[in-house]
């Protein structure tokens, strides 16, 4: 991608596609270090590692503005975050995959 430019093209019918955009998500999800090495041939900046993890959302369940952490014995850690002013989402840092 340059310039706000971005060229795909269609594996099956080999269609190629241009569109410009002020900004690009990355929803490529599991498969970002794939997509990073294979589909853009560039090497991301950061390390890539897969985790899996599971997050609620459930109804506020402190009134401050700050997130905390809560870390167990085994040194694993759970967060509350406060989110949309109604709501906490309440999850943990997840394990390697």
């Amino acid at each position: 991608m340059a310039c706000g430019v971005v060229e795909a093209e269609d594996i099956d019918s080999g269609e190629k596609f241009t569109w410009k955009a002020r900004g690009l998500v990355n929803a490529t999800g599991p498969w970002v270090k794939q997509f990073f090495d294979e589909g853009m041939h560039l090497r991301s900046p950061y390390g890539i590692r897969l985790i899996k993890g599971s997050h609620i959302v459930v109804p506020r369940v402190h009134t401050q503005k700050q997130a905390y952490i809560l870390q167990n014995e085994d040194k694993r850690i759970v967060f509350v975050i406060p989110w949309m002013d109604e709501f906490s989402i309440i999850g943990h840092d997840g394990r390697r995959v």
